[in-house]
């Protein structure tokens, strides 16, 4: 759906979504005797109605034509490409499908089985995914999105997953029926979506989270209400151009204790929060914020929120703060400041002035319009495509990345860390994920790929965050890293926890000519790969094996050594074919020498 409008028509939606905003949240609590019993909530009517303006407003062209929907089956029948689903009255538990529970290999959905809760037959827990699907609308066909309920069962379930999709989802409430046990699935989990808007809805706990949104692009939420989930309302992560607006966020958190973060931006260009009220939330800190950029709170409300750390914690950019009103902010302050793990202690306002946390308490609250500004580009390399590219700095060498091509490293030291864009530059073909202390470098879906050094000790890969991966692969065929030394920044300090290479789904990768070095818990790790080499290698110096396997098939190692580790061991968990130095490895732990 193109979300581009005018001037003028967006002037028109958002004084439509204003007034449903203003009947919906602020309007009497008193019930209507005509409502479901079963349905979550007390419903408002409403004095007015504006239901098919915003439907039309959102990508619905045409209600008429629409396919209208009363159960879960024909919800499910309903699904796919290019279409528009209106939702009837009722509660549409997903667990009551006739399929529920079946895998699909391909389709627009599947099923995906989760771990069974206290109180859930094991074995029998099922999330509905969605998947690959373009210009897709669901709406709940009613005046009052209390009557329409998607409900999930299972406390370890997402009530919907979207992946790969572009998608609307509108007047409707989600969340989990009431059962026994512990929550921990979320109400909407959207990875590797684009251009996706949920708009006049109501997310409710039981639920860890409202949103949780991974590698996805261009995420409107306009929802009227976030409420009574278990840790936080939004949560991004290596996602770019994300925005809440106009959403009542309250009663989040648990009744034993405090929700981690009610919004977090992981590693993401560009997150705002815009015109949203926040109050009554149980948490350690309202906006957590580490390795992003282009981070804004726009016009917004955070009131009688029970904040055990911290209002802000920010890790990397400053954020932009902007006629935001803080309010009753429990006994933690303004912001968390630790030096040692370099969070930033200020924010910044439009202009670009560094502001105080005594001017942060200062500010009252003002409507603001979304800001509009112009993200980095993604990082790609030339569009020519070159066979061979010759990098001398680790920018140039996050540009480079892609198919079909061998990267020269032209230098001593390669540190991660001094990218202009750390944790939250993107590329086609690779992002940062956010670990413990600092990101971690992942390249995915690439083939023919060879990173090629000036020899072992002449060129160094590091990375500085104990907690991350010096350099992960996902999903990648025929990678070839070749010529140098990788390991991390020996006078980091703290303990060890990430490893030195990581292979996730991969096939026909090797690494040949290396040295992969502590402190690193394994010097390789294989996951759910196959037909993999490690070729005239040493591994030393890590804190647990020389590597772990698991999941794997055809992991080779050929004359390489081994020394100085933790355990000078191979460790093998479900995989077979593996052999090192042209002995058989086992499942199980495998001394080497």
């Amino acid at each position: 759906m193109n979300m581009n409008l005018k001037p003028k028509s967006r002037a028109a939606l958002s004084l439509l979504l204003a007034l449903l905003l203003s009947i919906c949240v602020g309007a009497s609590a008193a019930a209507d005797a005509g409502s479901p019993s079963s349905l979550p909530g007390e419903p408002t009517p409403l004095e007015d109605t504006v239901h098919v303006a915003l439907l039309q407003g959102f990508g619905v062209s045409d209600p008429e034509t629409a396919v209208h929907v009363k159960n879960v089956d024909e919800f499910l029948a309903a699904l796919g490409s290019d279409r528009d689903i209106l939702l009837a009255e009722g509660c549409y538990d997903l667990s009551t499908a006739s399929d529920y529970g079946r895998d699909y290999a391909d389709g627009p959905y599947t099923w995906r089985e989760v771990y069974a809760a206290d109180g859930e037959a094991d074995g029998g827990s099922f999330e509905l995914v969605i998947r690959d699907v373009r210009n897709l609308n669901i709406a709940g066909d009613t005046d009052d999105i209390r009557r329409v309920v998607l409900q999930a069962v299972p406390r370890y379930a997402n009530v919907l997953c979207f992946e790969n999709c572009q998608v609307t989802l509108g007047a409707l409430t989600a969340g989990h029926t009431e059962a026994p046990g512990i929550c921990a699935g979320g109400v909407l989990q959207l990875t590797g979506c684009s251009d996706c808007t949920v708009w006049s809805s109501r997310l409710y706990g039981c639920g860890v989270l409202g949103v949780e949104a991974q590698s996805c692009r261009k995420l409107r939420l306009l929802c009227d209400e976030i409420y009574d989930c278990s840790n936080g309302a939004v949560w991004a992560r290596t996602c770019r151009d994300v925005r809440v607006e106009n959403c009542s966020v309250h009663s989040c958190g648990m009744s034993y204790g405090s929700a981690y973060a009610l919004f977090s931006a992981s590693s993401t260009s560009g997150f705002q929060l815009v015109n949203s009220r926040v109050e009554k939330n149980s948490c350690s800190t309202l906006l957590a914020s580490s390795y992003s950029e282009a981070v804004h709170l726009l016009g917004c409300s955070f009131v009688s929120n029970d904040v055990e750390t911290a209002a802000l914690s920010i890790r990397g950019a400053a954020p932009v703060v902007d006629a935001c009103a803080f309010e009753n902010r429990g006994a933690g302050g303004v912001f968390e400041i630790n030096y040692s793990l370099g969070y930033a202690d200020y924010a910044l306002s439009p202009d670009g002035a560094v502001l105080s946390g005594s001017a942060l308490l200062a500010m009252e609250r003002a409507p603001r319009e979304a800001a509009e500004f112009a993200l980095p580009e993604t990082d790609a390399a030339d569009s020519a495509a070159l066979d061979e590219y010759h990098v001398s700095t680790v920018d140039e060498f996050l540009a480079a990345i892609g198919s079909d091509r061998t990267i020269y490293l032209d230098g001593e030291l390669f540190d991660l860390s001094t990218a202009t864009r750390y944790g939250a530059g993107f590329g086609a073909h690779y992002r940062w994920d956010e670990r413990y202390d600092g990101p971690s470098l992942v390249i995915e879906n690439v083939s023919n790929l060879r990173i090629v050094g000036q020899g072992q000790g002449e060129t160094t890969l590091q990375a500085v965050p104990r907690y991350a991966d010096v350099l992960g692969f996902e999903g990648c065929r025929n990678v070839t890293v070749a010529d140098l030394t990788a390991g991390h920044r020996k006078e980091a300090p703290g303990s060890c926890s990430g490893d030195v290479l990581a292979f996730e789904r991969c096939s026909g990768f090797q690494v040949a000519d290396c040295g992969l070095f502590g402190c690193g818990v394994f010097g390789l790790r294989s996951a759910d790969s196959v037909s993999g080499e490690l070729l005239r290698c040493e591994i030393y110096d890590c804190s647990y094996a020389a590597a772990s396997i698991s999941s794997s098939d055809g992991i080779v190692f050929t004359d390489c050594a081994v020394h100085d580790c933790e355990e000078n061991a191979v460790i093998i968990y479900d995989s077979a074919n593996c052999e090192y130095n042209g002995n058989a490895l086992q499942n199980g732990t495998n001394a080497v020498a």
